[in-house]
């Protein structure tokens, strides 16, 4: 059974003096650094894996013990540059700023590269969050063809990218006629099964989901040493896992003082640019890419 972030604080953190707390952040930070990696690769043994409460439920109650934690100490000690340079790492501010601006994504694009069939191929997955309602779209090609021989796709593509720059409401009109066509012609399909409920139900639900995923905390980087199946004669691919994918990278695109009609607050289109969220790898990848590749529907099942 796991507690409240409120008694954590009560039970191991109100007692302690300032090197006591910057002590106990650290051991934090340490549990949720092994629960990743134990939730990735297992313990060894596949008992950990069998714990109850999970380990998913024990890494999500130990991020928030830490962000109560690190809130606790700059109430004590002090909330300026000094003491937070303390408490907060690179990653944390990335993550800030990732959740803060979540609101303003307009389109996630994660592309993979793997062989099949002898040729080595290139899988492009567009999650779209310009206009509802949120769709998803999947095109695959030879690795290294510079044209798209998906006219429909094509079309969709530099019509999303011309709105990116110059929204217009016919521009917009003409974005979702393509957005239906590809759903009737199954080019496409709505994000995170949703389609039975409202727009601004999918669009909340989504967005929380992905806030809870700390994408913000990934790293820009990821490689791990290629296993023996990985060379150039091997000729499998399982789209379920990483196994077999020779690169990916996931892009996150934000509007910039772009404001599209009857989605997002109009304060929201006065903010500051963003730049884009760039993750990529080799055959490796965070520990919960499945759950994000899950909810965005970035999956290879027939359309």
């Amino acid at each position: 059974m796991m507690i409240t972030s409120d008694q954590y604080v009560e039970c191991f953190i109100d007692s302690k003096d300032e090197e006591g707390v910057l002590k106990a952040i650290k051991n934090l930070r340490s549990q949720i650094s092994r629960l990743k990696h134990v939730i990735k690769h297992g313990d060894g043994t596949g008992i950990l894996k069998q714990t109850h409460p999970s380990l998913e439920t024990q890494l999500s109650c130990s991020w928030e013990y830490l962000e109560a934690s690190i809130q606790e100490y700059l109430r004590r000690f002090g909330d300026d540059e000094e003491h937070r340079r303390k408490v907060y790492t690179r990653s944390d501010c990335r993550d800030m700023q990732f959740v803060s601006n979540i609101s303003r994504i307009m389109r996630i694009t994660y592309t993979k590269e793997y062989r099949k069939d002898g040729v080595l191929k290139s899988c492009e997955y567009t999650a779209d969050f310009s206009v509802n309602p949120l769709v998803t779209f999947r095109f695959e090609r030879n690795a290294g063809e510079v044209t798209l021989d998906d006219e429909l796709f094509h079309s969709y593509q530099a019509l999303q990218d011309k709105v990116s720059t110059m929204p217009a409401d016919v521009q917009l009109e003409n974005l979702k006629t393509l957005r239906k066509k590809m759903l009737e012609t199954r080019k496409a399909r709505v994000i995170g099964g949703t389609k039975y409920y409202d727009e601004r139900y999918q669009r909340e639900t989504t967005l929380e989901g992905m806030s809870d995923m700390a994408i913000g905390r990934w790293k820009k980087s990821y490689s791990a040493k290629p296993s023996p199946e990985l060379d150039d004669t091997f000729d499998h691919f399982d789209s379920f896992s990483m196994h077999g994918v020779l690169s990916w990278s996931l892009k996150v695109d934000y509007r910039n003082d772009i404001q599209y009609l009857g989605i997002f607050d109009e304060e929201d289109s006065r903010k500051d640019p963003v730049q884009p969220f760039v993750s990529g790898g080799t055959n490796d990848e965070p520990y919960n890419m499945d759950e994000l590749r899950d909810l965005l529907e970035f999956t290879d099942d027939e359309r």
